[in-house]
């Protein structure tokens, strides 16, 4: 009866180092004729049709006539095979096996006898020594990051409101992905900072933000003088660092009307009316605005937040949408005033003036069913 035998599957890669263990399955191929000069069963092929870099080895144990065959190293060094039944690698796997990483089946399953024990192994060479540069999973790889930080401008202006100023940008090269931090130093009363720090390999570039907080009592004429510093996770990972200047400027904005009237509608309707804002110039870039009143039934607002695009002094967009949705008829007029800056905090006179805006309806019920 012939004996059976186990296979080593050998990763083979002429001039490389060990790599991290692989385990990989048979491969149908006829396999060459037994070697006899170690004293072992040796078989093995190059599969070039499936896996070029891949042999096959199978290793039959020997019985109790073959004790005297040459230690399992020679067998090594004969015929570029290290037989799996040595007792230095059967008793420690790790153990005398030149910078080969074998595997036993006891790792996945138990065999079911000793000649069904299978050790592999896998030369292909290792990663590279990453160096402690940070993975975050599914969007940082672990591998050097190729950064590029760009600055927009040292030299910005704001109000005496909330508004987000984009300072620099930043992207990673070379689709790794990378980390980062950024502080403003020093650190200034009523400004922001605002980032992602983890930028996502292919990710496109992304915005850092300082968000002034309108809270910090400033007045038209005021400097704010900082550095923006910037710095890649890593060992010796990049650092970059941009002077930056903040100059407040009083808010001088418009409204396209200062009246909307929606006219006779129909309880339980629900309509919307766009209402365009003019930035006029010189003016400070607007980045919030808040009503007053919250709200009065039937009317609502949708506003800009703190983060949006600012809207710069001589330009002008549909910053404010106006709802009406009425449950009951009625007459209603509401005035309310629109502001770029925080509700309930002092603002100075000099930093602008807020809008006013009247809103009005006639609602009337639906007509009867016929």
């Amino acid at each position: 009866m012939a004996r059976r035998g186990v296979r080593l599957v050998v990763a083979v890669s002429l001039g490389s180092t060990l790599g991290s263990i692989g385990c990989f399955g048979p491969l149908d191929s006829p396999l060459l004729p037994p070697r006899r000069d170690t004293g072992v069963d040796l078989r093995m092929e190059v599969a070039v049709d499936r896996r070029p870099d891949i042999a096959i080895v199978d290793v039959t144990p020997p019985d109790a006539a073959d004790a005297g065959r040459p230690d399992a190293r020679d067998a090594l060094d004969a015929g570029g095979v290290l037989d799996a039944f040595d007792a230095r690698v059967a008793g420690d796997a790790r153990d005398g096996a030149d910078a080969r990483n074998p595997i036993d089946a006891s790792d996945a399953a138990p065999p079911s006898d000793a000649s069904d024990a299978r050790v592999i192994f896998d030369m292909r060479p290792p990663p590279p020594d990453l160096g402690g540069w940070p993975t975050v999973p599914g969007c940082v790889t672990g591998f050097p990051p190729v950064p590029e930080v760009l600055p927009t401008n040292s030299f910005l202006t704001i109000g005496c409101g909330p508004v987000s100023r984009v300072v620099a940008r930043v992207d990673e090269a070379s689709g790794q992905g990378m980390v980062i931090s950024a502080v403003l130093d020093p650190p200034l009363r009523g400004l922001a900072i605002a980032y992602t720090p983890t930028l996502c390999q292919r990710a496109p570039a992304a915005d850092i933000l300082v968000n002034a907080t309108g809270t910090a009592g400033l007045s038209p004429g005021v400097q704010l003088a900082t550095t923006l510093r910037v710095q890649v996770q890593g060992p010796a990972g990049p650092s970059y660092a941009y002077p930056l200047t903040f100059t407040v400027m009083a808010t001088n904005f418009g409204l396209e009307t200062d009246t909307i009237d929606f006219g006779t509608v129909l309880s339980g309707s629900f309509l919307a009316r766009d209402l365009i804002v003019n930035n006029l110039i010189p003016g400070a870039p607007i980045g919030q605005l808040a009503e007053a009143p919250v709200s009065a039934d039937p009317f609502f607002f949708a506003l800009p937040a703190l983060g949006t695009p600012a809207l710069e002094a001589g330009t002008a967009a549909a910053l404010v949408t106006i709802f009406l949705s009425p449950s009951s008829p009625g007459k209603y007029q509401s005035t309310f005033t629109l502001s770029p800056f925080v509700p309930g905090v002092f603002v100075d006179p000099t930093c602008g003036a807020p809008r006013m805006l009247t809103l009005s309806a006639n609602v009337v019920a639906p007509p009867p069913l016929p």
